[in-house]
């Protein structure tokens, strides 16, 4: 007769064998709801089923070194085997003793089959799951580092084209320039050139301590000459995109007029009646990208702040 101890164990081994069935329905349950869930998601489909897919044809070839058919031929060839070794065992023994194991015989070979299939082959299709994924990755990032080049090398070549026509549009107006006598090209500012100096007033704006040194007026000396209304209207606008308080005056006084039209300023003049340390940064920077800028001693009457005024491209 079994003693109190070994009854105590008996029953302890019954509850943890119920715990463990409940814990294995409760994750079967869980499993069940995140399948559902997953399947409520309409736009993971494609991608899932392709994943899923890619993972069991390289199982089966990688692992398996076989086809569906084949791999399912495998499973009937092990089922068949256990029901024919049933009835090989009823052939020896007797139909009653072959009926009074079958269904034992039968539930432990589909058992061992399922486990041993599931031990063998459950291993390596997830690891067929984990290499799709990563190949699938690596795929992906090749795509968009290839994509990220050739939009990077577009924009290259978008540039390089921007560059050509703003060069072809200079010898072009250089060449009406020289067919009407002149012998400088009107000045036009390129995308690089632009580019250029607007990163370079971004940064003088930046480091400058003064608001005011960012305050600055551009115009042309004289209105009426498109060439250097042109340019000043690129500066301006430049000088605006870079932060600066830039404008162009409403008008110019008489005295400023006069001034212009004795002195003939050509290039471009910086004039303040502050700091000359703040207008020759101004001058450097336009000289780096090209313009030909100075700050002249002599200055008309009613400057006020600074003024960035363009004057004729050469001597009239």
């Amino acid at each position: 007769m079994p003693n109190d101890h070994t009854e105590g164990v008996i029953a302890l081994a019954k509850r943890y064998l119920i715990g463990l069935a409940a814990t294995l329905l409760l994750g079967c349950i869980v499993a069940a709801g995140t399948l559902i869930a997953i399947l409520k998601h309409c736009a993971w489909h494609d991608p899932l089923f392709r994943l899923l897919h890619y993972s069991w044809t390289a199982f089966l070839a990688t692992n398996v070194g076989s086809t569906g058919h084949g791999f399912a031929n495998s499973i009937i060839v092990a089922l068949l085997t256990i029901v024919g070794t049933v009835c090989f065992f009823g052939y020896l023994h007797g139909r009653d003793a072959m009926k009074k194991h079958f269904w034992e015989s039968a539930i432990i070979g589909l058992t061992v089959l399922v486990v041993v299939m599931i031990l063998i082959y459950a291993p390596q299709f997830v690891w067929q799951v984990g290499q799709a994924g990563y190949d699938n990755h690596e795929q992906s990032s090749s795509t968009i580092q290839h994509l990220s080049e050739f939009a990077r090398r577009e924009s290259e070549l978008n540039h390089n084209l921007t560059e050509a026509q703003s060069k072809a549009d200079n010898w072009q107006q250089a060449y009406v320039g020289v067919s009407k006598g002149e012998r400088i090209p009107d000045r036009i500012l390129n995308s690089e050139q632009t580019d250029k100096l607007h990163d370079q007033l971004l940064r003088l704006a930046r480091d400058s301590k003064s608001k005011e040194f960012s305050r600055v007026e551009v115009t042309s000396a004289f209105l009426e000459d498109r060439e250097s209304s042109q340019l000043a209207g690129q500066l301006l606008k430049v000088f605006q995109d870079s932060g600066w308080v830039a404008h162009w005056p409403t008008s110019q006084s008489k005295g400023m007029k006069d001034f212009f039209l004795t002195s003939y300023p050509v290039h471009v003049l910086i004039y303040t009646d502050g700091s000359a340390h703040n207008a020759d940064w101004i001058r450097l920077t336009l000289n780096d990208v090209g313009v030909d800028a100075t700050v002249p001693e002599q200055m008309p009457p009613g400057i006020k702040g600074t003024v960035i005024c363009v004057g004729y491209k050469q001597f009239p």
